[in-house]
């Protein structure tokens, strides 16, 4: 007999499945093969209705209602619909869903069903079963009901690909709560996970597996680990992230981050919170993030990627960080992006070989024409107590508003750069102190740095005017620098206004400076 228990079927949509569409060597995953219909119809073949389940050797449509204290085992070569309806499983020291075999495997959810382990796992066979619901086989949870996971070991383990698109998924485990070896889907889907170690796992030793696609789903994370880690790509879109990866105990040895991923980032049109003692969002490659709203507080990096960080549009808020921005280059084209960090704002940096990059200072940085800062467009805002802006490399800016208000000390500048440094649009203002205060090298609009004799308090005015009021801003911080550009800038007269203070400088050039120290290209006497 066939029974319907869920109206959300895709039809139509030309969506294949995550799991089985092969390896991917691609830099990122292709969407267009994402799901099978299959994947969210939770309509089935009632066979057989079985209340205290021991093995099932045959494929089939399974019904497990009521409380069951024996563990369901599948073994089998075919597929198997195991439907919990308003199920309470209760197993002590071993898993409660244990798939051995099978050709693919479906959970459906009807109602509110519970899954309890207690204990350590006893060993039943050469397996090392560790999950109260593990699996050997691909596996789809889906259906309009919820499950309640309370694990004494890990929550979910899957050694082949895992499909979560159910209404409500909830997971309290001890060690790690989805542990997956070739890939994840969340589709559709609210899933909340509270775990000691990592909350979502995936990982593999092939380089074309151990990735994972979030697509329109809310995930609710605690954890003393990282939120969601991955081997492979990590691609998230159209989805709520809310993540809590600390740990109250010393773990330098320990990752805890946000979101990690040893290949590349896709973040789209997702609405993340995501506080961390580590990294917030972390990438081994590279961080593509195209859209949606972030509000990040982190130990270390807000976003970080050892290769590219690229930053399309969205809103970033960084609210605590080591650095906000880091990768080896870093793109910003739009966006509305505030950053507040403890040393430097938007580092670019790599390692000489290439690889992973150490801390600014550690003296191993290539100042090749791969490492760079471009930012082409956005309103950034930078309250930094390093380095405002600091490229290893080439800065490059040629759009958008970009205001830092940069250190109170003369041990590192607003702006700070080892290549080049050109101007050719925009609007830029760096606040800070005089030490190592630098202009850019060139530039298509006037640019002046101006350095004074006296500190100004935070809450300062200042204003540059020609003919009119060019620009103004007050000044969060104390200072006695500053660097302004804009297209309005052009050869002649200006009067630079510092509180009751008035400074005029004439620019005979683009590219002006009233300072001769070493660090303020722009002006007369520098030299590197």
């Amino acid at each position: 007999m066939k029974k319907k228990i869920f109206n959300g079927l895709l039809i139509g949509l030309g969506l294949v499945a995550l799991v089985g569409c092969g390896k991917n060597n691609s830099s990122s995953i292709d969407k267009s093969s994402l799901i099978k219909s299959e994947d969210v119809d939770s309509s089935y073949d009632e066979d057989a209705i079985i209340y205290d389940a021991t093995k099932i050797t045959t494929g089939g449509s399974y019904i497990i209602e009521g409380d069951v204290t024996n563990s369901i085992i599948v073994d089998c070569d075919d597929e198997v619909t195991l439907v919990l309806n308003n199920t309470n499983i209760s197993i002590s020291e071993f898993s409660g869903i244990y798939i051995k075999d099978a050709k693919k495997v479906y959970i459906n959810l009807v109602g509110e069903n519970t899954l309890t382990t207690t204990g350590d796992y006893a060993a039943i066979d050469d397996n090392k079963v560790d999950g109260a619901i593990f699996s050997k086989s691909d596996l789809t949870i889906k259906g309009e009901g919820s499950l309640n996971i309370n694990s004494s070991l890990h929550g979910i383990v899957c050694k082949d690909n895992l499909v979560i698109s159910s209404n409500y998924l909830s997971i309290k485990a001890t060690k790690k709560g989805i542990d997956v070896n070739d890939s994840f889907l969340a589709y559709q889907t609210e899933i909340e996970i509270d775990s000691n170690t990592d909350a979502i796992h995936v990982e593999n030793d092939d380089t074309a597996l151990g990735y994972a696609y979030l697509d329109n789903s809310t995930i609710k994370i605690i954890t003393t680990r990282d939120g969601i880690s991955t081997s492979g790509l990590l691609e998230i879109e159209n989805s709520s992230l809310d993540i809590n990866a600390n740990s109250t105990t010393s773990l330098s040895s320990e990752s805890i981050k946000g979101i990690k991923a040893g290949s590349n980032i896709t973040l789209s049109n997702t609405i993340a919170n995501i506080t961390s003692s580590d990294d917030a969002i972390h990438s081994n490659n590279n961080v593509t993030i195209n859209s949606g709203e972030y509000t990040i507080s982190s130990g270390d990096d807000g976003i970080h990627a050892d290769n590219s960080l690229v930053i399309n549009d969205g809103s970033i808020n960084i609210l605590k960080s080591y650095e906000g921005l880091e990768g080896k280059n870093v793109e910003i084209n739009s966006g509305e992006i505030s950053i507040i960090s403890s040393d430097d704002g938007i580092n670019a940096a790599g390692g000489n070989d290439g690889s992973s990059f150490n801390r600014p200072g550690a003296n191993n940085f290539s100042t090749s024409s791969d490492v760079y800062i471009n930012i082409n467009g956005g309103n950034i805002i930078i309250d930094a107590s390093g380095d405002g802006i600091d490229s290893n490399g080439n800065l490059n800016v040629s759009g958008g508003k970009v205001i830092v208000y940069g250190p109170t000390n003369n041990g590192d500048g607003a702006l700070d750069y080892d290549g080049t440094a050109s101007i050719t649009g925009g609007i830029l203002c760096a606040i800070g102190y005089s030490g190592m205060a630098m202009n850019f090298k060139t530039s298509t609009q006037g640019s002046i740095l101006y350095n004074t004799n006296t500190t100004y308090k935070a809450g300062t005015k200042i204003s540059l005017s020609g003919s009119d009021e060019i620009f103004s801003i007050t000044s969060k911080k104390a200072f006695n620098s500053v660097v302004i550009s804009s297209k309005d800038i052009a050869l002649g007269s200006y009067t630079l206004t510092i509180n009751t203070d008035s400074y005029t400088i004439n620019l005979t050039s683009l590219l002006y400076s009233n300072s001769t120290g070493v660090f303020n290209p722009g002006g007369p006497g520098f030299h590197r």
